[in-house]
């Protein structure tokens, strides 16, 4: 083929033309400069390539490293087999184009000789020439890992995937020959059994590859969960076997790998007593079985029969005979036991119980260790013709008198009587003899027991009574009459051994604990306590609570404090007597004075005798006159507080004076900060001489004279207040000395 030029005919007007031929002349007349040669470069075209579709691959033609002067102006195109010009037998790939220095094209399998060429002022020049390869890849097959899968039915859709297949174009799945997909992923009913798939690949040049996967169905064997049953006779018990869920096309049912039935839910089948373990067999295709087990266990069945009441006719105990001929199985496997004690075996043993209600347990063993058990209960009761004991009280503490009486045993025969308390061996308490009645009354002390119930047993020969019987814990507070503060002595008894007990007061409404007793081995202990410095008067409570045991006495009683003062009513100063009793032993006693305004004063303290009491004296203080002053006397949380009435007192100093004479007036116990106006008795006229303002204690010192008119002899002298008004005629009037 002659390679084409890019020529494009044009219609020129005769204007145009006119100019054009100008232009021609002009071009004609002046120097022409010829264009560069171009130097075309095709070598950045990637040159092997893979094909990726039959028609092969798309390839990109580059000439970027080519050097062109005016590449613009350039028109460009490739070849197929063209390196000279005219090329006869090439293939325009690419037609002409100023955007043509890079193209895409469509490349079969195969070599390609390819030649880049540009047009360059009439001119075409050509590239050195390349050969572009498109190569077809090689597919490989990949059918997937071997699958073996439970039967949903008859047939079972399984999922194929070659998708992890390389280079492949197209897929074709194969079976016996016989296409069953052609998709990279395909899902095929498979019926029983193994089966072998060939998937085949081809790649775009038609290049195969296989690669097989082993597809197994296996049936379903499903023999349901494992039964449990009692049996309902000696020979066992009827069994349903249950295949449901099982997919085959056969089912046997096998012990041993001897066949019992067939199906999947065959008719009911006797098992013996004991652990069948049956295996369920299902066939799928030719020669293909899967299996499954379940376990049948048939327990023995226990019956001890009814429950029973018999009398025992001595008071100890009684013959009973037991019946576990209704349990299925070896009956001679049967054992009878308390607890954990074997009292017999067989299914009718006869046995001695004593007197009380007994849980009798029986078990019957099977083959395998299967056992089964039931229980039974018989109570010995003591009847109407049998020995009998009586107690009074039934409830005492240690160290109480007991009385007893016994009746119906033998005549004129010894009776041992004990105390017995669970878990420690019995304690002999006395022994006496019956009269010719076989009676026998009395009385014994209770000893140094724990605390709890317990039993009193009459015992002589075969014959025996016995009694209930609890012992109370007990608690005792000494002395008697305790004060608040004191010190008190608490003894336990009847507690349990060796066990903390907390001792507690009522104060109020709660209860303070003073203390801990830990008894010894026989429940007893002893500690002292300090009374509660708030504890009220009169009778109080006092408890003992121990892990096992609690106790209360209400015999103590708390003295309250009591104060008496001696006088209740006086001046400042003046010497007030006091006694005390009811406050803690032994204990620092302070006396404070609170005055009407509020303020208090610091009277002093004193210590009381192991008695309590105390006897003493204090001065009144300097403070407001009234009745509203307290006196209290407090040691701790015990305290007593009394009122005192403060008298006014006016005191002229010296008690001997002369008319005229300058004296000393002294005022107590007035008003806190009152007038107060002094007044001197005249011939039977009172004569104000002065007025004074009280402190606020009420108290005043100033200094008058006395009147120059005043009688000789015992003179009155008056303090008056608008609150309080006092006198005195303790003051004389003297002729003046020479």
């Amino acid at each position: 083929m002659t390679k084409k030029r890019p020529v494009s005919p044009v219609r020129v007007s005769f204007a145009f033309a006119v100019l054009l031929a100008g232009a021609l002349l002009a071009s004609l007349l002046m120097p022409r400069i010829a264009a560069a040669a171009p130097v075309l470069d095709a070598s950045a075209t990637q040159l092997e390539w893979a094909a990726t579709s039959p028609d092969g691959a798309t390839v990109t033609l580059d000439g970027s490293l080519s050097q062109i002067d005016d590449p613009e102006g350039t028109v460009f195109t490739w070849w197929l087999n063209c390196t000279t010009d005219p090329c006869p037998g090439g293939t325009e790939l690419v037609p002409n184009s100023a955007d043509a220095l890079t193209a895409d094209v469509v490349l079969g399998i195969g070599e390609h000789p390819i030649t880049l060429w540009a047009l360059v002022d009439d001119t075409w020049y050509a590239s050195s020439e390349i050969v572009v390869t498109v190569s077809d890849v090689a597919p490989v097959a990949n059918a997937g890992a071997d699958q073996t899968v439970p039967a949903t039915g008859e047939s079972t859709n399984v999922t194929l995937d070659g998708s992890a297949s390389t280079g492949a174009s197209t897929y074709s799945w194969a079976l016996g020959g016989d296409v069953i997909g052609t998709e990279a992923s395909i899902t095929h009913a498979f019926p029983f059994g193994v089966h072998e798939v060939t998937l085949t690949v081809t790649s775009a040049g038609g290049q195969t590859s296989t690669d097989t996967v082993v597809i197994t169905v296996n049936p379903v064997a499903v023999a349901g969960d494992d039964q449990t049953i009692d049996a309902t006779s000696s020979a066992g018990a009827a069994v349903t076997l249950n295949g449901t869920g099982s997919v085959g096309t056969a089912w046997s049912w096998q012990v041993d790998e001897v066949e019992i039935a067939t199906g999947i839910t065959p008719e009911p089948i006797e098992f013996p007593i004991g652990v069948t373990e049956v295996t369920l067999v299902v066939t799928g295709a030719v020669d293909q079985t899967i299996t499954d087990t379940v376990v049948v266990t048939v327990n023995p069945v226990a019956d001890a029969g009814e429950d029973q009441t018999v009398e025992s006719t001595n008071g100890t105990n009684a013959q009973v005979t037991l019946d576990g001929t209704g349990s299925i199985g070896d009956l001679e496997s049967i054992v009878w036991t308390i607890g954990e004690d074997e009292i017999g075996t067989g299914a009718e043993p006869t046995v001695t119980l004593p007197i009380g209600t007994h849980e009798i347990t029986l078990t019957i063993s099977g083959p395998d260790e299967l056992s089964a058990t039931d229980t039974v209960s018989v109570t010995v009761e003591v009847s109407d013709d049998a020995p009998a004991a009586t107690l009074t009280p039934v409830r005492a503490a240690v160290g109480a008198t007991v009385a007893f009486e016994a009746v119906r045993f033998p005549a004129e025969a010894d009776v041992v009587i004990t105390f017995e308390t669970e878990g420690l061996d019995p304690i002999h308490v006395q022994t006496v003899e019956t009269d010719a009645d076989g009676e026998v009354s009395g009385t014994f002390i209770l000893g140094e027991v724990p605390v709890g119930p317990a039993l009193v047993r009459f015992t002589s020969g075969d014959s025996m009574a016995v009694a209930a019987f609890e012992v109370a814990p007990r608690i005792r507070v000494a002395p008697a009459v305790v004060q608040p503060g004191g010190e008190a002595t608490v003894t336990l008894t009847g507690f349990g051994a060796e066990e903390t007990v907390n001792i507690r007061w009522r104060v109020g409404a709660s209860w303070v604990m003073v203390g801990t007793i830990t008894t010894d081995s026989q429940g007893t202990g002893t500690g002292n306590v300090t009374v509660p410095a708030n504890a009220q008067a009169g009778l109080n409570s006092v408890r003992g609570d121990g892990p096992s045991a609690s106790a209360q006495t209400n015999a103590v009683t708390v003295t309250a404090p009591n104060v008496t003062l001696n006088p209740t009513r006086t001046t400042v100063n003046v010497v007030v007597a006091y006694s005390v009793e009811g406050f803690p032993a032994n204990a620092e006693v302070a006396i404070t004075w609170r005055r009407p305004g509020g303020s208090t004063v610091a009277i002093g303290t004193f210590e009381t005798t192991p008695n309590g009491t105390a006897t003493g004296s204090f001065r009144v203080p300097a403070t407001e006159g009234g009745p509203a002053s307290r006196v209290t006397f407090a040691s701790g949380d015990v305290g007593v507080t009394l009122p005192f009435e403060v008298a006014p007192r006016i005191k002229v100093i010296p008690a001997e004076v002369s008319a005229g004479q300058t004296v000393e007036v002294s005022l107590r116990g007035f008003g806190k900060g009152e007038t107060v106006r002094i007044r001197w008795l005249i011939d039977g006229v009172w004569v104000q001489i002065a007025t004074v303002t009280t402190s606020n204690t009420g108290s005043a010192n100033l200094t008058v004279t006395v009147p120059a008119d005043v009688d000789p002899g015992a003179n009155k002298v008056r303090g008056d207040g608008l609150q309080f008004r006092a006198q005195t005629n303790a003051v004389t009037v003297i002729p003046p000395a020479d």
